[in-house]
């Protein structure tokens, strides 16, 4: 039977992108296809779960909450990369619950069953052609949301930045980038760019401001 590296799943708020300050159940998957210097998850954390285990634990942690319909969180699939290990099966059975459901990618995977999700939020590191035509082009994603961590240290930052900024998005983000070690950040470039920059809006990670989870 088909089990899930999950990482952790938990609810709390959501931090960062276009739905900044909503309560969330995330579930975390352990493992993704980049390596990125400011990756903050510690992938060597695991456990595989089946489908019917992940919506038992969604399912238990809405309960001790108390929460109920029409106030049930939206679900965040959340990395490393989920479309990794995400599957329609899974998609579907979550569905199940009342939930709406929300997806962060690094846009390097196709995505199945896109009109699942109430969003999408994109936040490519590199450029993948494939991925990238499915994700640009098609009507299905037009739910999604493009964020882009400033890393100039990122030697494809540019490209990256030139070519998935130039379609068609509910909203685009940009994201300081912070050292996981030292805790320091690009913000004030970050900022001096979008001032030159309105179409774009400043992502934080206020969960990490506020001290939650």
């Amino acid at each position: 039977m088909k089990t899930y590296p999950i990482n952790e799943i938990f609810y709390s708020i959501q931090g960062e992108g276009p739905q900044v300050g909503r309560p969330m159940v995330f579930i975390r998957y352990s493992g993704c296809n980049l390596k990125c210097e400011f990756c903050d998850t510690d992938f060597s954390v695991k456990t595989d779960m089946r489908a019917a285990d992940i919506i038992k634990e969604v399912s238990r942690l809405i309960a001790s909450e108390k929460i109920f319909p029409p106030t049930v969180p939206a679900i965040c699939h959340t990395g490393g990369e989920p479309l990794l290990y995400l599957d329609e099966q899974l998609i579907e059975e979550l569905g199940g619950l009342i939930c709406s459901q929300h997806l962060e990618t690094n846009g390097t995977k196709e995505i199945p069953v896109p009109e699942a999700f109430e969003a999408i939020v994109i936040s490519p590191k590199t450029l993948v052609p494939r991925a990238m035509k499915q994700y640009l082009e098609d009507d299905a994603y037009r739910n999604g949301f493009l964020k882009i961590v400033w890393d100039p240290t990122n030697w494809e930052f540019a490209t990256v930045f030139a070519e998935w900024a130039k379609y068609v998005y509910c909203e685009k983000f940009v994201q300081p980038r912070t050292d996981p070690q030292t805790g320091d950040s690009n913000v004030e470039e970050t900022v001096e760019w979008l001032k030159r920059h309105q179409d774009w809006r400043l992502s934080i990670q206020v969960h990490k401001i506020i001290g939650v989870k």
